[in-house]
């Protein structure tokens, strides 16, 4: 970007960069926790989880037919990790 940016100064003026945005409150809400609800479209409590277990995880697992685990990943004592 240096090399597009640094002999034509005006290119980045017009940058419209999302960060700088939403200090500026045009991204959808004036707080962060709207903002990344609705602007980046991301579910508090579903996007934001671990992935063994999350509703992604239950969705490949069923895509792939590998079924549910029955614990969290590393609670089964039985199998040796080596």
């Amino acid at each position: 970007c240096l090399d597009i940016f640094q002999f034509e100064p005006e290119k980045y003026v017009q940058a419209w960069l999302p960060v700088h945005q939403i200090y500026q409150g045009n991204c959808e809400g004036s707080d962060v926790q709207t903002v990344v609800e609705k602007y980046y479209h991301l579910k508090t409590g579903v996007d934001n989880l671990e992935y063994v277990g999350s509703p992604e995880y239950l969705r490949w697992l069923a895509w792939k037919k590998l079924g549910t685990p029955q614990g969290p990943a590393g609670s089964d004592t039985k199998l040796d990790a080596a």
